[in-house]
């Protein structure tokens, strides 16, 4: 069963991450929802999208299921329940006869893109909507591995293309070229966009509590990357153990330990009153709930500020 588990293993740092985000996915959409005025249940979201996949990887489909991003969005324009029953019957003879293949082959690539670039900036507004203004910087510090990957990709894919014209056939690329790039750190930009998705959970979530005073969970978070990084999941280009000399993912994983440790200095001193309490929030809440309090919370920042002036 396990006799061609090397076959994988390259691949582990991309599928294991995308596998992490499209479950995670699935819950901003459901706090999205309910930022927008929805409650629908975490729990049953995340359950349908995985009896979904096991159906779908039954008939040979790849993907993972997870829940439409948009919510807000589609709320605005007033669809409802028939607008997914639509995309579903819209997309079904798409799929099932091929025509996806045809229709790219008549529509060019680049043409999409600016779809792809749209959904995005979708998944981001919403994102930034239900998103306390102190965690900006987490949320954009977050993006930063996944900046670092397309750039390591078109690097790779823009000079592999001119170096196979001069050079012979089957010649290693990585080895002769990549390793003599100079003029920045190339190993820097490996490891900053290894495990890019699963990258931007721990950065985000790492200095998100930071920024809340939550120092225990910034130091939980912390040990998991450094368990990550370890064996090559994030911070590096392969997966691995890696506790060889020439190897980064034990140096991440000793610097994410140290975090901790400083996360943990940090809580001490919170107890001992030295550093201020944590921020507050509710999690937990249901729409109308959450909406009464956030109007509290935005009313109780505006007296505070007209009090500063």
């Amino acid at each position: 069963m396990f006799s061609h588990i090397n076959e994988i293993t390259p691949y582990l740092s991309t599928t294991i991450p995308t596998a992490i985000s499209i479950a995670i996915g699935t819950i901003q959409c459901v706090e999205s929802a309910k930022r927008a005025g929805d409650f629908y249940p975490t729990r049953e979201a995340m359950f349908a999208d995985g009896i979904g996949t096991l159906i779908a990887s039954l008939f040979g489909s790849i993907l993972g299921m997870t829940t439409f991003i948009g919510h807000p969005a589609f709320k605005k324009m007033g669809a409802k329940q028939a607008y997914s029953i639509a995309n579903g019957i819209a997309f079904l003879p798409l799929c099932f006869f091929g025509i996806n293949a045809l229709l790219l082959s008549i529509i060019a690539i680049v043409s999409v893109n600016p779809i792809i670039i749209f959904i995005g900036l979708v998944i981001c507004a919403d994102t930034l909507a239900i998103t306390p203004k102190r965690h900006y910087p987490a949320f954009l510090l977050g993006l930063m591995p996944i900046v670092a990957d397309w750039t390591k990709g078109t690097i790779i894919s823009g000079v592999s293309d001119a170096y196979t014209s001069f050079v012979i056939n089957q010649t290693e690329f990585n080895r002769n070229v990549t390793a003599h790039i100079s003029g920045f750190s190339y190993r820097g930009l490996l490891n900053f966009s290894g495990g890019s998705l699963l990258q931007c959970i721990f950065i985000t979530a790492i200095f998100m509590y930071m920024i809340d005073r939550k120092f225990i969970r910034a130091a939980i978070w912390s040990l998991l990357a450094a368990f990550f990084a370890f064996f090559g999941l994030i911070n590096a280009p392969g997966v691995g153990v890696l506790t060889k000399k020439n190897d980064d993912g034990w140096r991440f994983a000793v610097a994410y330990i140290m975090m901790a440790v400083l996360f943990v200095c940090f809580e001490f001193a919170q107890r001992q009153h030295w550093v201020k309490h944590p921020e507050t929030e509710p999690d937990d809440l249901s729409s109308i709930e959450w909406a009464e309090w956030n109007r509290e919370k935005l009313l109780e920042d505006e007296n505070n500020d007209e009090e500063n002036v």
